[in-house]
């Protein structure tokens, strides 16, 4: 999905000069803003992880890279993505790994440039520079690329311990990282030890919830939030600790390279299409032909079977990720501009029997692999059937929460989170929804009826954006508000 320009971000190009694809880029990136000043106005006895301090962690693992933090988490957090571009580095990664051709025609300069936007939005985007269309921007939102991170965390719990050791060797091989016989040792000592704490902590019906409510935080509020339930597991060491080899996100650490590789691959085959001269005539086409290419290039560019293997697996994670997404989406102008994931996945599949290049024994391993996850995930998703169709409402419930404990500071400890680290498309549109909600309800209600109290405090969501003229997210909050108001006085008056 591409951005939504608003005017005065499509009349600063239109006026401009020509523009590099660098140049562009970080246009792109300041109208997808991140609101780290909302900081500011969460309560300092909210209930979510202090935003004002860097913990100790972090400050370590910022020292072995011999980065220093800022005064507050956020500050540094917002320094790291400044610094560190995941897009840009898992891109720089898959395209190492490509033919010289390949590797020429995708080298970053003047002409493509590729970076993250402070976006959830499930899928990328490229961009041709308006008025210098020879040059080509690749963005990837990062809330879908930390989405998949958290999703890949979960599925890795309990994927059967041979799948395992393959998703790791394959990475290994893959950064060209040398694990030792020590490692390997410590890997099976540690897993071994940690049956009992996965089979109590990491119970299968609770990681199916928490992925359940993961995947439905982005598919109805359009946010990406950490893991909650993870968070004692987090940081995972680095490489080379031996407190590493074991660790229940380990495993789903290594997924997430061969996930998030597809992803990259799937834009870079976009602009490998627009130079061919057999570009597909339809949208959803179009998207099958980037997914073969994709697929193609995840094979033929790997050096060993096991990252042949992987790299197979990592598309259909993906695509499975994005099934679940499209199954939780009730909102009708927010369906994914690409075909359904089911015909994606499905389509792929006769690619994988179809493909000359792959010796029998590996594309059977690759099958099987497959199968094995495709088993996984579908159970999870039948495990956790019953969040579903109680119709949870992640905005609704935290308001109840917040009203029947009397502490505002529930409501707006959250809400700003989601804000901050969230694509503000969806929640605007939800938030707005829900103030309509309040005030027809508010309209004929008692004046000591609770929706007073819960109307008074959503309101401190659009006073504090207002305060804000230098950002655009009040000019979001009330776009959508607007549209929603009218809607509902025409329903009225009809």
């Amino acid at each position: 999905m591409l951005p939504d320009l608003t005017s005065d971000v499509a009349v600063k190009f239109s006026e401009s000069r020509k523009l590099t694809a660098p140049e562009f880029l970080n246009l792109l990136k300041r109208h997808e803003q991140f609101y780290d000043w909302l900081v500011a106005f969460i309560p300092v006895n909210g209930y979510g992880s202090n935003l004002n301090d860097v913990p100790e962690w972090l400050r370590d693992q910022l020292a072995i890279v011999g980065a220093s933090p800022d005064s507050n988490f956020i500050n540094t957090f917002k320094k790291i993505l400044d610094s560190f571009d995941i897009a840009s580095w898992v891109f720089e990664e898959q395209v190492k790994q490509m033919s010289a051709e390949l590797q020429e025609k995708f080298k970053l300069g003047s002409t493509l440039a590729v970076g993250s936007t402070y976006s959830c939005e499930f899928n990328g985007a490229v961009w041709k520079v308006p008025k210098n269309e020879e040059c080509r921007v690749i963005v990837f939102p990062i809330g879908a690329m930390l989405l998949t991170q958290y999703c890949s965390d979960l599925i890795g719990i309990h994927l059967k311990f041979k799948s395992s050791e393959l998703f790791l060797d394959a990475y290994f091989k893959a950064i060209g990282y040398s694990s030792s016989g020590i490692e390997r040792a410590l890997r099976i000592k540690n897993s071994s030890l940690r049956q009992c704490e996965i089979l109590d902590k990491f119970h299968f019906d609770e990681v199916a919830e928490q992925l359940q409510l993961q995947l439905h935080r982005n598919a109805f509020l359009g946010v990406v939030d950490g893991n909650d339930y993870l968070r004692d597991y987090y940081p995972i060491p680095l490489h080379g600790d031996s407190r590493r080899p074991g660790h229940p996100l380990e495993l789903g650490r290594t997924i997430v390279h061969f996930v998030n590789g597809f992803f990259v691959r799937h834009e870079c085959a976009h602009i490998l299409l627009d130079e061919s001269n057999d570009m597909p005539t339809t949208s959803h086409e179009v998207e099958f032909a980037a997914d073969r290419i994709a697929f193609s290039l995840g094979i033929t560019q790997a050096s060993t079977p096991q990252e042949k293997v992987c790299a197979c697996a990592g598309a259909f994670i993906f695509l499975s990720l994005g099934r679940w997404v499209e199954e939780l989406n009730d909102m009708p102008e927010y369906k994914s501009s690409h075909p359904a994931s089911n015909e994606r996945m499905s389509r792929l599949r006769i690619e994988l029997d179809n493909f000359l290049e792959l010796d029998p024994t590996t594309k059977d391993l690759a099958r099987s692999l497959i199968d094995e996850l495709d088993w996984l995930i579908q159970r999870l998703w039948r495990k956790s059937t019953h969040l579903r169709n109680s119709s949870s409402n992640s905005l609704i419930s935290t308001m109840q929460r917040a009203v029947d404990e009397k502490n505002h500071a529930i409501f707006l400890d959250q809400v700003p989170r989601w804000l901050i680290f969230g694509a503000p498309k969806k929640l605007c549109y939800r938030l707005a929804v829900y103030r309509c909600q309040l005030e027809n309800a508010a309209s004929t209600a008692s004046p000591t009826d609770e929706v007073h109290v819960k109307l008074s405090i959503l309101m401190q969501i659009y006073e504090t954006a207002k305060e804000r003229t230098s950002s655009n997210l009040y000019d979001f909050l009330m776009k959508d508000y607007n549209r929603q108001r009218s809607q509902c006085t025409r329903g009225t008056n009809e």
